[in-house]
């Protein structure tokens, strides 16, 4: 195989469109898959994201797209929950409406929104639980901001990657 052959496999492997900064969206990402889980759980209660040290540093401070500024993980991890589709990948807030925001603020204005630095090591790293009224729902992203490593409710694993 060429040298020219292995880079273009290697970028249309790794490069994918994105709205806005990656670490963000990437965090809306897993809550909405979070969300799309959690189907027949009853009302949402909770979520706890916990996000690598990247993440932490890299999206507390940027704006959100679809947002008119508002900045930060919480915003985003609400986005994914009211109006984000994750089988847009990291463009799933291309079309977030102001409802879809509204309800995101109240969420993170409430309290219902806790984002945490893992002690995980690993570059790209969101771990999204959604805590409802009957159980529970998650989703892991790990080494790419769009790949998922796991996926499970209360009721046990839908998804693991292996190996």
């Amino acid at each position: 195989m060429e040298l020219k052959d292995m880079v273009i496999g290697t970028l249309e492997r790794e490069v994918v469109p994105a709205m806005g900064c990656t670490e963000p969206v990437a965090v809306s990402l897993g809550c909405a898959k979070a969300r799309e889980t959690a189907v027949g759980k009853g009302g949402l209660k909770s979520m706890e994201i916990k996000v690598s040290a990247n993440i932490y540093k890299n999206g507390m401070g940027v704006g959100v797209p679809g947002t008119n500024g508002e900045i930060g993980l919480a915003i985003a991890a609400a986005l994914g929950v009211t109006g984000g589709h994750s089988e847009k990948g990291l463009n799933l807030l291309s079309d977030i409406d102001s409802k879809a925001l509204a309800e995101a603020k109240k969420m993170v204005e409430s309290g219902m929104v806790n984002i945490e630095e893992s002690d995980v090591k690993e570059g790209v790293y969101v771990d999204s639980v959604l805590t409802c009224e009957n159980g529970f729902a998650r989703s892991i992203i790990k080494t790419r901001h769009n790949r998922f490593i796991k996926v499970e409710t209360d009721e046990g694993v839908i998804f693991e990657e292996t190996g």
